[in-house]
């Protein structure tokens, strides 16, 4: 049951810098995610340069959850989903939609073509259906040129922000866990 929620989102800043990292930390407990949140809220994200911004989602005044952006001056069609996810004891009310599609409007207002997340298919069963509900497709991500590659079956997620078909990522190289080694060429 889709229920019609309206939630409120703001950009992460001193003042909720705390709030954000309880989150990134309670859904993403084994990565370290601070300084991307610290990094974005010194980001000024004109479209198709760097870009790292994020935000906390609440539901009346309660924070239910955090999306990010995030690109790679190389690949300047693609947006990427960073630390998106909706805490344990607020799912299932919709809230991992709405968030969603903000982050989907989000990248088109920056003139993005394309958005894209990727994820681990073992440890993120629950979200890849989702993503799948979402309208997003599926590919897998081998690529041994990238040092941060590893045998897990990471999934690279895309949907179209124009309509067009979606491009498909074909393993080209993320730098997994580099963002800044891949911005600075």
């Amino acid at each position: 049951m889709k229920m019609n929620v309206k939630l409120q989102y703001e950009p992460i800043c001193k003042e909720n810098l705390e709030t954000a990292i309880k989150i990134q930390k309670a859904l993403f407990p084994l990565e370290e995610g601070e300084q991307d949140l610290i990094d974005g809220m010194n980001s000024t994200p004109p479209p198709h340069q760097f870009l790292q911004t994020y935000w906390v989602a609440y539901h009346k005044k309660t924070p239910v959850g955090i999306v990010g952006l995030y690109a790679y001056k190389a690949y300047p069609k693609d947006a990427w989903l960073g630390w998106y996810g909706v805490l344990k004891e607020h799912r299932n009310k919709g809230f991992g939609r709405e968030i969603f599609e903000f982050a989907k409007d989000q990248a088109k207002a920056f003139g993005f073509e394309n958005l894209r997340l990727y994820t681990d298919e073992e440890d993120n069963f629950v979200a890849t259906k989702l993503y799948e509900k979402l309208g997003m497709t599926s590919e897998y991500y081998e690529n041994n040129e990238d040092k941060y590659y590893t045998a897990s079956r990471v999934v690279i997620y895309s949907i179209s922000l124009t309509g067009k078909p979606c491009e498909k990522w074909n393993s080209k190289n993320l730098s997994l866990g580099s963002h800044e080694e891949w911005n600075k060429r």
